[in-house]
């Protein structure tokens, strides 16, 4: 249902890989990772190998978190960014805030 959700609200594609194992093939991941435009995750490992291969990841959490940042942008991955909610739970300001990165990403 969510992959429904953000195809409508992106008008792209979204693809799903049955063969992959997101958490026994990590080779991989990174490989499939690393050709894509964006990845839009929750934080998550997958998020992390993604952008440690230098694609743009939107990484989504409505609660604090302890991975320093500057400016929205992970401090050790540049790649990974992160809107955050101004309070925790607060998700329309994430979704606000991931759409607009994802129209700079597939603009």
């Amino acid at each position: 249902e969510d992959l429904h959700s953000l195809r409508a609200v992106t008008s792209r594609p979204i693809h799903w890989i049955d063969s992959l194992d997101l958490r026994a093939d990590l080779e991989s991941v990174i490989a499939y990772a690393s050709v894509l435009d964006c990845v839009v995750a929750t934080a998550t490992a997958t998020a992390v190998l993604a952008g440690a291969a230098g694609t743009p990841v939107i990484e989504l959490a409505a609660v604090g978190n302890f991975v320093p940042d500057i400016n929205g942008q992970d401090a050790l991955i540049g790649t990974i960014h992160r809107p955050r909610a101004p309070v925790e739970g607060d998700w329309e300001h994430v979704f606000r805030h991931a759409q607009r990165y994802l129209n700079t990403f597939i603009s």
